[in-house]
């Protein structure tokens, strides 16, 4: 009995052993539809990302186009915000009247360097606000000349600091150091872009083919700017010229 008992179990353990050892053949056929799925899979994720990737770079050039359209519409905004629109040259020149008297009357009860700086900066922007003023007298070159005018307007808040420095400068500090260059400097760097952009303006103006009186209107905020910058350029020079008793030094 135990050796029939054992005869059955060495059978049973080779039979075993065969089924394991035997040798695994799939179907040829499935493993290439197996394959198959793996590629197309593959393809799919990549069409997605493909897709994907476009979506995202067409909604960054949107919103990069908004972006810009905003910036332009505002940066129009900023510069008519403080002007009106002229309907004819009678109307210009009242609205210029207008702006300097109000003008006058902020700086009525200033004296000394911050009266002349402040009265400086509202002749210069008077004359750029008249130039943004003109743009529906002035045909296709409006919307340039008041691009331009919005510089100059710009320009000259940036000047005023400056300006206003030097005619303050300390009695004593300068006559032993001399004038202040650095505001000299930073001066005559806005005096030569502005000198640019008023040639721009009169070229402009040359090509516009405007109405006479509207073209005599805009070369006398063209004259006035030039008067300005005549104006800075000599004080910038003057400052520069003032050495002191010791500023040769600091040269």
């Amino acid at each position: 009995m135990k050796r029939i008992i054992a005869s059955l179990a060495i059978l049973m353990l080779v039979c075993v052993t065969s089924v394991w050892a035997a040798p695994v053949n799939p179907d040829i056929h499935d493993v290439v539809a197996a394959r198959q799925t793996i590629q197309d899979q593959r393809e799919t994720i990549r069409q997605d990302v493909q897709d994907t990737h476009q979506a995202v770079i067409g909604n960054l050039t949107a919103g990069h186009e908004y972006i810009e359209d905003q910036r332009e519409a505002m940066g129009t905004f900023i510069h008519q915000s403080r002007v009106t629109l002229a309907q004819d040259v009678t109307g210009l020149r009242s609205q210029i009247e207008t702006e300097r008297e109000a003008n006058q009357a902020r700086i009525a009860n200033l004296t000394g360097g911050q009266r002349a700086t402040l009265e400086h900066m509202y002749d210069s922007q008077a004359a750029a606000h008249a130039l943004m003023e003109m743009q529906g007298l002035l045909g296709d070159i409006g919307p340039r000349v008041t691009d331009i005018a919005g510089d100059l307007n710009a320009s000259a808040g940036v000047v005023q600091p400056l300006e206003e420095r030097i005619q303050d400068r300390n009695a004593f500090v300068r006559f032993f150091v001399g004038g202040d260059r650095d505001a000299a400097d930073q001066i005559n760097d806005q005096v030569a872009q502005n000198q640019l952009r008023i040639e721009n303006l009169t070229e402009l103006m040359q090509g516009g083919n405007l109405q006479p009186d509207v073209q005599q209107a805009m070369q006398e905020q063209i004259t006035a700017l030039q008067q300005q910058q005549a104006n800075l350029s000599g004080l910038a020079g003057s400052e520069r010229n003032s050495t002191g008793l010791f500023g040769w030094l600091l040269r």
